[in-house]
């Protein structure tokens, strides 16, 4: 991590001006893999403060320029208190939701990219939908495969988003090696991003981190297409 260090110098050329995000990573029982997610954002210059899920309606959310909702608060029981999920949504931030959490948390919002519009496996890959989408190289260029097939994990679980057709209130960015029409790495609204892996950095390839962060960085600047 230290080989890319978040600096303007070691980032590829940027087609738009964007800043690294401060960031309140809301998490549940698994504090390890909290801690594990917080030590990659600040190792590529994130800074990323730890905010437990039952915490979340006396946290200034909206003091923060990106929300990453944790996979591990998916059984959480404070997600039974309907201040938890105003707090989030009404920060009026960018929203990271990671796998099975994420996809629950956008289904209570009604967007399409979450529950019950998914299906769950153990796919580590993603195709990348169009490899000229500057995702893949800003801020950090990641080289893919000819065949577009990026491993992301050496192994996960993971949900993916059943689209067909894609709305046009989303932009697919990442879709299943092996199944047609759905999509593990989705944005709706160009606010609300879901990353549908399970498991903690500790598993992911150098190439996932990387792209962990491109998705970091461009949620909180909202560097997508205007279409979104």
């Amino acid at each position: 991590m230290g080989t890319y260090g978040g600096t303007c110098e070691s980032m590829s050329t940027q087609p738009q001006a964007m800043s690294l995000p401060r960031i309140a990573y809301i998490y549940g029982s698994d504090a390890q893999e909290a801690e594990g997610f917080q030590s990659l954002l600040i190792g590529y210059g994130c800074p990323t403060s730890l905010v437990g899920l039952d915490q979340a309606p006396a946290a200034a959310l909206e003091s923060y320029d990106l929300i990453i909702v944790g996979d591990d608060t998916e059984d959480s029981a404070a997600w039974n208190d309907p201040q938890v999920t105003a707090a989030i949504e009404g920060a009026g931030r960018p929203i990271v939701g990671m796998g099975e959490a994420g996809y629950n948390f956008f289904g209570v919002l009604g967007l399409s990219i979450g529950r019950p519009n998914g299906w769950h496996g153990d796919n580590n890959s993603i195709y990348v939908v169009d490899p000229n989408h500057p995702l893949f190289s800003t801020p950090y260029t990641i080289n893919l495969p000819q065949d577009r097939m990026l491993r992301l994990y050496m192994e996960t679980s993971h949900v993916g988003i059943n689209l067909f057709p894609v709305p046009q209130t989303v932009l697919a960015l990442g879709a299943e090696t092996y199944r047609l029409g759905y999509y593990p790495l989705v944005l709706e609204q160009n606010r609300y991003l879901l990353r549908g892996f399970t498991e903690s950095p500790q598993k992911m390839t150098e190439a996932g981190k990387m792209l962990f962060i491109n998705v970091v960085v461009r949620t909180a600047n909202k560097a997508w297409e205007s279409k979104n």
